[in-house]
């Protein structure tokens, strides 16, 4: 879900839990900032190609990121929860 630049993946969507982001689900999007699920298991390959995120906080469920997930976006930080 986007409002401007700021994404908001929720826990589920219709019922059903999101546990992963598509391949290039958001490439060439001028992103600020995201919020992940702590279900996100998956970030696709290109997920987030040429973004503008500043940072994010990857939930400790994820076990995959995808090549090129980060490729080319703005110099933030990557941090992983516990």
């Amino acid at each position: 879900l986007c409002n401007s630049r700021d994404v908001v993946i929720p826990d589920s969507i219709q019922g059903k839990t999101v546990t992963a982001i598509g391949d290039r689900a958001f490439s060439l999007k001028d992103i600020r900032s995201v919020h992940l699920p702590k279900s996100l298991k998956r970030i696709g390959i290109g997920a987030f190609i040429y973004h503008g995120i500043s940072s994010l906080k990857l939930p400790s469920s994820v076990t995959f990121v995808g090549s090129d997930a980060f490729l080319s976006g703005s110099s933030g930080s990557l941090t992983s929860l516990d």
